[in-house]
Parts: C-alpha cells; structure tokens; sequence
C-alpha cells in the first residue's frame, strides 16, 4: 500500500458541516438519562478535554485560565438561574472565542431552537437593506427591498451610507461584532463584517445616505420585522456556493471548461470500522483518479485549453479526494505531514508524511479555482497542492476559510463540541493553512475579486454569477 494512500482523516468543514459530524455522536453524549447533569459540571468535563486535545491550543498561544474564568462564571450563574438558553449562549461564545471553522458547539435537544433563538436576537431589526463595505472602503446598501419604503424612499444598491441615526456607519461597523461565524482570518471578517451593523438598531432608524449624484439625503425608516431572513439572502449572495454535481463539468465556451467540486467526501467509506475505510478510500483514491482523469479528456477532446474549477462552498472531507484530483494537474510531488502533540508541549510530534503524486494530466493550459469563505478543510489542503502548480490562479471575494487540521469531538453530559484535534504541516513541519494570532492568512488568494458598483450591481440587481464571469473575462 502506498504511503500517500494511508490517510483516514476526515477533514471537516466550517460551522455548518460541523453541526453533521455532531449527530454521529448523539449517543455517547445526549441521552435522556444525561439530562439532569448540571451546566457546571459539563463545561468542566468539555474544557478539560479541549484543553488536553486541541491541537492549536500552544500555536494559538490559548489562554485557557482566561477562559475558564469567564465561562466558566457564566456557567455558574447559568446554573443557580437554571437558564439553559443562557448557557447555550455561552457555550457558542465560547467556541467563536477560537477564530477556527472547526470549532463549533452543539446544545444537547435544544440545540436547534436555541441556535435560531440566538440568530435572530443577535441580527436585530430589518429596514429593507444589508450594509457591506465597497472595495474602496465605503460602506454601501445592497439588497434593497424593492417592496419597502427605502425603496420608495430613494435608495438604491450601491448608495453610499454616511451615518444611522446620525453615528457614522464606520464607528458602527467597528463596534459590531459578526455574530454569525467566527472568522479565522481577519480580512475575510471585514469583509462581512458590515452585515452585523444591525444588531446595533432598533425602533425608528434615520437613514442619512448618498445618491448617485453624491447629494445627501436624511430618510426615516421604521423596523420591517427581524434581520435573519435578509442576512441568509445577502449572505447566499456574496458568497453564491457551487450547487452544482461533484465532479462534474460543462463546457463554458469552445476554450474553456468548468469543473465542479463540492466536497471531498468518499461517500461509500463514512461510517464503516477504520480498516474497512483504509481499504475503500485506496480503492476509491484510484477510482477518483481515473474518474478524474477521463473527464479532463473528455474536456480537452471537445477543446478545453482553460479550466475554471469551482470550489466555492466545499466543505472538504477526505485528503485523498484532494490528492486523487489534485495529482491530475501537478508536474511535481508535494509533501505533507501529520501530526500530534501533548498537552503543554510546543514541539509537535510528526508521525506521517503524506506524498501527493505528480501525474499531469492537464498540462500546461490555464487552471483558475474559484474560492470563498465556505472552502474549508480538506478543499484547503487541495488548494496547498494545486497552488504549487505555475499555471493555477486562485481568485474569490475572500480567502478560503484558513481551517485545515483534522476534526476531532469533545463529548460533555449536555454539551458537545468539535475541534482541531490532529495537525496537517508542510514539509518543513509548519502549519499549513491554520492561521496564529496574528489572524493572517497562509495560502491568501491570488486574485481578491473587488466588490465594486459592477461587482454589486451584477450580484444584486442583474442577480449573475459575478465571479464565475469575471474568471472567464480573465482567460479570454
């Protein structure tokens, strides 16, 4: 058996793909005879597994005193309230504190409610529009309702916003907090960061705005109900995730084709015992390969020079998926390594090194992947093995997610968590897409598409594909 074929991590996705692997352990870890475990009690057993497992814990220079002390006081006055919402809370505050797309938490049977309870208390109130920041920096409406009185009113996608209720809308934006992920890479958080604006406004809001010709106007709006539903529409705007069939393609024009990847799961392996697994995924390594390498042929026989892979929203899963399809377009290996560490310890313990094949099936022609937020995880380490190739552009509003360890769970009588729990590095045993303190990400894109007025206007008014069009305008 081939080395690079031996690894059976599953490599986990952002939030969302989190709360999946959760359901896998409801058995261990939410039964009803659990129920009357107090909120102390299991933040205590949660911590000390985090604290001995999290594989980040001495990179990210974790203060666990720190922590411990301010939840685990929320905690307590959770319990003597016997307020399980509040404790909810806290456990999410808790895991955002991480900046890592593979830490989320999960709230034993009211974790649907609550999580949805929390959304819309944190969104605040809806007046017809979202706020994103313009790529020259201003802040700008977009999404506005055209059945609401902004509308009528005068406002317009692409409007500059001067101030809310008479603030400016920056001293806003920096006081707001993204409640609705927890960014590991700073410059992607402001990106968004404009869509929390509105958990700072209730009641009656003077909207002072600019218009096309630049002349300022003061309006007054009233609240249209809660900000949620405008939130999930905005956001599914910008970020506009690949819905098509994995491992699919279609040919764009008589030069280019576009390749479809929306996860890198191996779906015939989940679930089973880990030797059953080894022996499906080599098996499927060769069968993605193939698969793989027949489509490109078929791309190239109908006159593909240039392909456009689209990767926006893959939640990752396996490495081998990544390497299977990423060994189609090297000219030459790549390394990576896994690894564990103990508690306490800052040296990591390297244990595997993992070789992606270099088999070039694509050649020389033209390779532009297109990221955002949502390309977590095992979408990550395919985009460390593809961005050694010289003909591949990344490009995307944003980074990809900056989350690439491997997942792990940590089980409490009422809570659950996942978590980093297995190092992926580079061949100099350095981390590879997981971003320090410093929030900055490794693998940044090549190409930041900036949101400007044709950027907005095609997103929000024409409803287009924006980045899928301006990768075609860039090979052509």
């Amino acid at each position: 058996m081939k080395k690079w074929m031996k690894t059976r991590i599953l490599y986990r996705v952002s939030i969302v793909m989190a709360l999946a692997l959760f359901t896998l352990w409801i058995p261990l870890g939410f039964t009803n005879h659990n129920i009357n475990y107090d909120f102390v009690e299991s933040f205590d057993v949660l911590f000390d597994q985090l604290k001995e497992h999290y594989v980040l814990g001495e990179y990210r220079e974790t203060d666990w005193d720190g922590l411990y002390e301010t939840y685990m006081h929320g905690m307590k006055m959770a319990e003597e309230e016997r307020d399980s919402y509040q404790a909810y809370k806290l456990l999410r505050q808790f895991a955002d504190s991480f900046y890592d797309g593979h830490v989320s938490a999960s709230f034993e049977s009211k974790d649907e409610e609550y999580r949805q309870r929390y959304k819309e208390e944190c969104a605040g109130m809806d007046y017809g529009f979202s706020i994103v920041r313009h790529a020259d920096g201003r802040y700008v409406v977009v999404n506005v309702d055209q059945e609401l009185p902004v509308y009528e009113l005068g406002v317009r996608d692409g409007m500059e916003i001067v101030s809310l209720n008479g603030t400016p809308v920056e001293q806003l934006v920096n006081e707001a907090s993204p409640w609705f992920f927890s960014f590991p890479i700073e410059e992607d958080e402001a990106f968004f960061k404009g869509l929390a604006v509105m958990s700072k406004l209730t009641g009656t809001l003077q909207l002072t705005y600019k218009d096309a010709n630049k002349a300022e106007h003061t309006i007054s709006l009233e609240e249209q109900g809660n900000y949620v539903g405008r939130f999930d529409q905005t956001y599914e705007i910008m970020m506009h995730n690949n819905q098509n069939g994995n491992l699919t393609y279609k040919m764009l024009d008589e030069d280019t084709a576009y390749f479809s990847l929306t996860d890198m799961l191996i779906d015939e392996s989940i679930g089973r015992e880990s030797s059953e697994r080894e022996v499906e995924q080599d098996r499927s390594y060769e069968e993605l390969h193939a698969q793989t390498k027949y489509l490109l042929d078929r791309m190239k026989e109908q006159g593909a020079k240039n392909l456009i892979i689209d990767m926006r929203g893959n939640g990752g899963g396996y490495a081998e998926v990544s390497m299977a399809v990423a060994s189609c377009f090297l000219d030459q290996s790549v390394v990576f390594k896994e690894g564990i560490y103990e508690a306490g310890k800052k040296e990591y313990d390297v244990y595997e090194e993992i070789v992606c094949p270099a088999e070039n099936e694509w050649g020389n022609g033209q390779v532009v992947i297109l990221i955002n937020h949502n390309t977590v995880s095992a979408a990550e380490i395919f985009l460390y093995f593809m961005r050694h190739q010289e003909n591949v552009t990344v490009m995307g509003f944003t980074n990809s997610c900056g989350a690439a360890m491997s997942v792990e769970g940590a089980n409490a009588p009422l809570f659950y968590m996942s978590y980093s729990g297995m190092l992926t590095l580079d061949e100099n045993d350095e981390i590879l897409v997981d971003p320090g303190m410093d929030r900055q990400c490794k693998i940044p894109v090549d190409i930041r598409i900036p949101l400007d007025d044709k950027a907005i206007q095609n997103l929000f008014v024409e409803k287009n594909d924006y980045v899928l069009q301006y990768a075609l305008d860039y090979l052509q």
